[in-house]
């Protein structure tokens, strides 16, 4: 595509799809690059199942590994680990998960476990902090907010994503021992009274880092149609030596 000129073209198209997690989950993400494998081998007169194993196939695997194992899972307090050393869309996993919330006799008479993750407060407290917002505002969607910040309690997994979505933290963010130190990876002019403005925003992170991805794929594009790299410009001080390039004024 880059040498056909069209890869900044492909790149672009993808802007106008949101494919955030909120929106597309993992498993519907697998789907979709699984449908993408096969489109793309079957106008290459390849087989699909050369790149990726069918869901289908997938499902039924999961089937026998847990075919013995119904009355043992059904026993509350049971582990069971699956791994996958060639995971590529997550098919095996995501099947995993969706046998054990419908696909088994048991799942309708038992409840899983509430595991709840080890946090440290001093993140919580950060990311609330980040966002600008009150404590006293976020404890009516997490009651028991304070008490995480104290490290008197602990959430399940499910409140710690949605905290981390309110929040507009990154959810591996909270799992840190100590909050990160953001900073925003241009010069930082910002005052306000005089004053530089210490911590960015997640806002303004966000614009910076959107635009510095426009500008990678701009700049892809660009050499991949050719075009010349920009000349530098020479410093204002160069253009009058020994002379300021602005007007000024001589003091008495």
């Amino acid at each position: 595509m880059r040498e056909a000129n069209i890869l900044y073209l492909v790149v672009s198209k993808f802007c106008d799809v949101d494919l955030h997690p909120d929106w597309v989950p993992n498993s519907q993400m697998g789907l979709i690059f699984e449908n993408l494998i096969r489109r793309f081998n079957e106008l290459a007169n390849e087989t699909a199942g050369d790149h990726f194993t069918p869901r289908e196939v997938i499902r039924l695997m999961v089937h026998i590994l847990f075919i013995h194992d119904d009355q043992l899972l059904a026993t509350p307090g049971t582990v069971r680990k699956l791994l996958d050393p060639a995971c590529g869309t997550g098919g095996m996993l995501a099947e995993a998960q969706n046998y054990r919330r419908c696909g088994c006799w048991w799942a309708s008479r038992s409840e899983a476990a509430v595991m709840r993750v080890e946090v440290k407060p001093e993140p919580l407290t950060w990311a609330r902090e980040r966002a600008g917002l009150d404590i006293g505002l976020l404890a009516r969607r997490f009651p028991h907010l304070e008490d995480w910040e104290r490290g008197a309690a602990r959430p399940t997994l499910k409140q710690l994503e949605s905290f981390a979505k309110a929040t507009y933290t990154p959810v591996g963010y909270l799992f840190l021992p100590v909050p990160p130190v953001e900073r925003v990876p241009i010069p930082d002019l910002r005052t306000v009274g005089n004053k530089h403005v210490g911590h960015p925003s997640p806002d303004l992170l966000d614009t910076v880092y959107i635009c510095q991805q426009r500008q990678e794929w701009y700049r892809d594009f660009a050499r991949s149609a050719g075009e010349a790299p920009l000349a530098s410009r020479r410093p204002l001080r160069a253009l009058a030596p020994g002379r300021p390039p602005w007007p000024y004024r001589t003091c008495a």
